[in-house]
Formats: C-alpha cells, structure tokens, sequence
C-alpha cells in the first residue's frame, strides 16, 4: 500500500480487486467480475488466451465506479509470444466493453503485432466522449516491456478528475514507475465500467494472462449500490454470449459432413488412440468455404480491401504525378523547339529574299552583255548555237529562282496559317 500513498499522496481504499487465489463465486464469475470468451480461471492467475490463433478472452466489471477518482494497479504476462493483435484496457459507460466501436470513454492497448528490435510493444491512447462526432483514433504514448525473466508486467492506470495518467513498470519495486501519459480531458465520463480484453491475430496468438487486479479510489461511495444494476449487467453480458453461440451454432449447422467426422474422429481418438481417414475431404472444404464466406464482416472486407487496393493506388497515384511531371516538362521543350524552328524559318526567308536580289542583279548584269543590239532581226533569227544556248541557261535560272521563291513562301504561309485552317501559330 506505500507504493499507492506515494503516487497520489493520499490514502486510497481497496474497491472490485482481484487477487488470487482466484476462486469461481457463480458459473464463469469472480466476485463482481465475469469471464468472457477463451478466459480461464488458473486459480493463481486469470489466462485470457492460450497461443492460439483468434482467440479473445476478456475480464469484464459488472459493478460501475460509483467514484470519480481512481487507480488500477495490474499485473500482466505472456507466454509463449508470436506476434498478435494485443491487449486492451477499456473504461467505458457501457458494461462489458469488447471494442472500441460506439465507446463512451477511454481505452489503451499495448500492440504485441508490432515489436521494436529492442523487445518493446508499442502502447496508445484513445477517447471518446460520445458527443463530438470524431472518429476515434490511437495516439502512440510510448513503449513498453516485458522482462525476459517474469515475462511480467506492472502498470498502472489513473484518474484524477479529468485528468488521466499512464505508467509502467518491469518490477514492482517502488520509485521505478516510468509515466507514459498525462492528458487533460474535461468531458470524460465520471462513472463506468473497467474491462481488461486479449485478443490474437488470425493467424498466430500470444498466451495472456492477468494475475492481480487492484482498483482503488480515494473517496467513500457516494451512493448506496443498487443490487439491480449487477442483475441487469448479467443479463447483458450473459446474452451477448448466448448471441454469440448462437451465431456460431447456426454456422456449424451448415456443416453436417464436417461435425459428423470430427465427432466420429474424436471418439475412435478416445478408444483407440488412432487417427480415421477423412473420405469426403472435397465437400468439407466445400463447407469450410461457404462458411468463411458467410462469416466476412463489414470490418474484415475494409481491411482486405485497405490491403489489396490502398498501397497499388498510392503507387499509382505516384506515378500519374510524375509522368505529369515529365508531361509539362515535355510541352516546355517542344514549345521552345518550335521557337527555335519559327526563328530560323524567317532567317531563311530574310535569306532567300537577299538571295532574290543578288540573283536579280547578276541575270541583269549577263542580259546587259549580251550584245542583241548588234544583230539585226536577220542575225537574231540565225544565232549562232552558243548563244541560243547561253540564253536558254539565263531562262532555266529564272525559273530554278522562281521555284524556290514558290517553296520558300508555301511553308512559310503553311506555318503562319496552322496548315491553311487560319488562325496563328504563336
């Protein structure tokens, strides 16, 4: 109990612990507290999962805090570690709180799925106040460990007012408590319920197992308990897990082939100790199939659904950015391309044009030296070879001249009228 003064500073009255030896008051009952699920009473502690995959077990009050300062003190191990989906801790308005779906309080959960390389789980925070509509949401306060030794660990959960307190400790020595949050949250329920909540992954599971509970509270009761409110609570938790058998009965009915094999293996297991042949494998698959399609939920197909199309669209989006990216950079290259084109088009015209007029010059200079002047129209009638064939040279240029000129001014024309559809090119 000094550990306790320490902490708050002020004396503190036992309230709903569980200590062991842990002994059953009603069917799957201790004291004011119920077993869910997989859970089991060991006598010197409570194991909430074996290593099995998809197994939960939960450790549910059915009393509510008729107090609104308190303190859990909780010792917590595992065994036999693969990596699962963790454990919860749930303070809520509602009795029995397996999820965080419609909470009305807080929760926090060490993640065993994820270990850092130095043997640590990560642990996170959440709330709700069931009046802001936000959706609910993690916050990674730290980390913790459980010694290879114990494979124990000491936590322990505050509130004071409105303000909730997170530490941890490898021993329960005193003075070796490591604070891992310390938030303020002024709309926080003032009376509920505690739940503690293992659960494994699909796939692989760890052995939880809780071995003391201890709540705490630093101010006398201020109401007198209303034994009606436990009968009610048992009611409530007693029917979710009817429902739930329910619902697990009705899916096996849809399995005749397979319960009737398991049950006759079982028996000849019993007697003889050895294994039957298993005739109708393909309609138990059959049957297997038909039920996991039957038992997906809304929860598993987000999942699948986040893990099979979330990272390739991320990965598509990426690449759209980029070839964007590459998109706009080619328009720029091509745009300065056809600058460069336009410019040397008009210095070839500028040249072609000078060109005109130096070849202008040179035909009328040779037209002047010829000497037509001298002949008569006798003479121009009989010329002699060498000059019809000079004067036929001086044609064929003019018209060689002309032909490029005509050239020169259709792609100049085709460019400036967009492929004679008007409009400009710029």
């Amino acid at each position: 109990m000094i550990l306790f003064f320490s902490i708050f500073g002020a004396s503190f009255i036992p309230r709903y612990s569980l200590t062991p030896v842990f002994e059953f008051t009603n069917i799957s009952e201790i004291g004011n507290w119920t077993l869910l699920g997989n859970a089991l009473n060991k006598k010197s502690h409570l194991q909430l999962t074996s290593e099995a995959a998809k197994e939960f077990g939960a450790v549910c009050q059915r009393v509510p805090t008729l107090f609104n300062d308190w303190m859990v003190y909780l010792e917590l191990s595992i065994e036999d570690y693969k990596p699962g989906d963790g454990f919860y801790f749930y303070y809520s308005d509602q009795v029995c709180q397996l999820t965080t779906e419609d909470i009305k309080g807080f929760s926090i959960w060490i993640n065993t799925s994820s270990e850092s390389a130095d043997g640590s789980y990560p642990i996170y925070f959440g709330a709700y106040d069931g009046i802001n509509i936000t959706k609910f949401e993690y916050l990674n306060i730290g980390n913790v460990t459980f010694p290879k030794t114990t494979k124990k660990l000491f936590l322990l959960f505050q509130k004071l007012s409105d303000i909730v307190k997170v530490s941890s400790c490898e021993t329960s020595i005193a003075g070796q408590y490591k604070d891992l949050f310390i938030f303020s949250y002024p709309t926080l329920i003032n009376r509920g319920y505690f739940s503690f909540v293992a659960k494994n992954s699909n796939t692989s599971g760890t052995s939880f197992s809780l071995h003391t509970v201890q709540t705490y509270s630093n101010e006398p009761l201020q109401e007198i308990f209303d034994p009606k409110i436990e009968s009610h609570n048992r009611k409530i938790i007693y029917s979710r897990y009817y429902e739930r058998q329910l619902k697990k009965k009705g899916r096996r009915s849809k399995m005749p082939k397979s319960l009737f094999y398991i049950s006759q293996l079982k028996e000849i297991q019993n007697v003889t100790g050895t294994d039957i042949m298993l005739k109708d494998a393909i309609d138990i698959i059959i049957e297997l199939y038909e039920r996991s399609m039957n038992s997906i939920t809304s929860g598993a197909l987000e999942r699948i659904i986040r893990n099979r199309l979330e990272i390739p669209l991320n990965t598509a989006q990426d690449k759209i950015e980029a070839a964007s990216e590459n998109l706009n950079a080619t328009r720029e290259s091509l745009e300065d391309l056809w600058i460069e084109l336009n410019h040397k088009i008009k210095g070839i015209r500028s040249e072609a044009v000078i060109s005109m007029e130096s070849i202008k010059k040179e035909m009328m200079e040779a037209v002047k030296d010829i000497s037509i002047g001298k002949c008569g129209l006798e003479s121009a009638l009989g010329l002699e070879p060498q000059k019809n064939e000079a004067i036929i040279e001086i044609l064929r240029k003019i018209a060689l001249v002309e032909l490029v000129i005509y050239i020169i001014f259709f792609i100049y024309k085709h460019r400036k009228t967009n492929g004679f559809k008007g409009g400009k090119s710029d």
